[in-house]
């Protein structure tokens, strides 16, 4: 992350993109540390959508190439780009059901990201 993007400074941004373009950002959060909470959880900053081009006037909106018409927009719409956080308190070493509990949630981060709808409140699991 760039200087105080995050909260904590362990905690790990991943750009998400396809061949597309874009898809979203998650930020991992998955160590332990003192007044942090023992939760395994998945929170989303942001949801992601498709949006008409004219109310897309923020920097973190990509335009994808294929599917206006699917949509019913009149032009090529335009993505807001989901941001979620993926918060763990992993210790190592790693158990299986650690293992199993990272990959459930990180399934969530990779729902955000690749929803695509036209609402952000249906985007990714809530």
């Amino acid at each position: 992350p760039a200087p105080n993007e995050s909260w904590a400074p362990d905690v790990r941004r991943l750009d998400l993109s396809d061949h597309r373009g874009p898809r979203g950002v998650v930020y991992l959060d998955l160590h332990p540390r003192p007044g942090k909470l023992e939760t395994n959880a998945l929170f989303t900053v942001r949801g992601g959508c498709l949006v008409d081009r004219a109310s897309a006037a923020h920097s973190s909106f990509y335009a994808p190439r294929s599917v206006a018409r699917a949509w019913g927009f009149a032009a090529e719409p335009t993505r807001q780009l989901a941001t979620v956080a993926l918060v763990c308190s992993l210790r190592p070493p790693l158990t299986r059901a650690d293992f199993e509990t990272l990959l459930h949630e990180f399934g969530h981060a990779l729902h955000a990201v690749l929803s695509e709808t036209t609402s952000q409140h249906l985007s990714g699991t809530r």
